[in-house]
């Protein structure tokens, strides 16, 4: 009779304990093998219900980048326009791009729709 317990597989064989997987010497060696084998013969895949097409674009979508991600919806123009309004504090000193938080409350419309597009196309390129 066939044994389907990992138990009964691997306690069959001699093993020797060790705190280094990499130095399980010829014993541990055995035992892994038998569990692979084991393991192997227990757990069988079933057959694929679908057709060699729907398998491919399956596998292409779970290889694309990002393949979870749901896609970013763009910026509103106003939405900019608060956050430089209420959130910005015109007496902090400028960021990496030397723009003051006074100079960013008395952009133009033309301005805020620049800001705007850099932030969509930097979230799309994401």
């Amino acid at each position: 009779m066939e044994s389907h317990s990992l138990h009964e597989t691997s306690s069959t064989l001699h093993t020797t304990s060790t705190n280094n997987p990499k130095h399980l010497g010829q014993n541990g060696q055995k035992e892994v093998t038998a569990c692979a084998e084991h393991l192997a013969s227990v757990f069988q895949h079933f057959p694929s219900q679908l057709s060699v097409m729907e398998e491919e674009t399956i596998n292409n979508d779970l290889n694309s980048p990002h393949q979870m991600t749901v896609p970013m919806k763009k910026i509103r123009i106003n939405e900019v326009k608060n956050v430089i309004q209420y959130k910005i504090n015109p007496k902090n000193a400028p960021d990496c791009d030397l723009i003051t938080g006074k100079i960013r409350k008395k952009l133009f419309q033309k301005g805020l729709r620049a800001i705007t597009q850099i932030y969509n196309v930097t979230l799309q390129n994401e």
